[in-house]
């Protein structure tokens, strides 16, 4: 296991970027929406910016919303994503101060 392998699994329990199986989803759910175009899109659950990487060319402005603070860290520093909000913040407490056109939960929805 190598430097980054070691990082991300201790930083998100999900392991996006290196699991096949979380990585195919997002793709999936990616392909879904991938022709279309959004002005302002959220995120919740952002994790360590697998999607919100995928996403990022298909809006103007993207919110992405994470819980966990190191994945939220770690997104900033390695996701080239120049649109992009990160904000560490419970999606429950998480306060709307703008519209949205487009709002994903791809990994969040059922901690609701």
């Amino acid at each position: 296991m190598d430097n980054k392998q070691s990082t991300l699994k201790t930083i998100s329990k999900w392991n996006i970027e290196e699991s096949i199986e979380q990585r195919l989803r997002i793709q999936f759910t990616y392909d879904l929406i991938k022709n279309l175009s959004f002005t302002h899109f959220l995120e919740f659950g952002s994790d360590t910016g697998y999607f919100t990487q995928l996403i990022q060319h298909n809006a103007k402005a993207i919110t992405a919303v994470e819980l966990n603070k190191e994945a939220v860290i770690y997104a900033e520093k390695t996701k080239n994503c120049p649109n992009v909000t990160w904000i560490h913040a419970n999606m429950l407490d998480f306060k709307f101060n703008q519209e949205y056109d487009g709002i994903s939960f791809i990994e969040s929805l059922y901690y609701l």
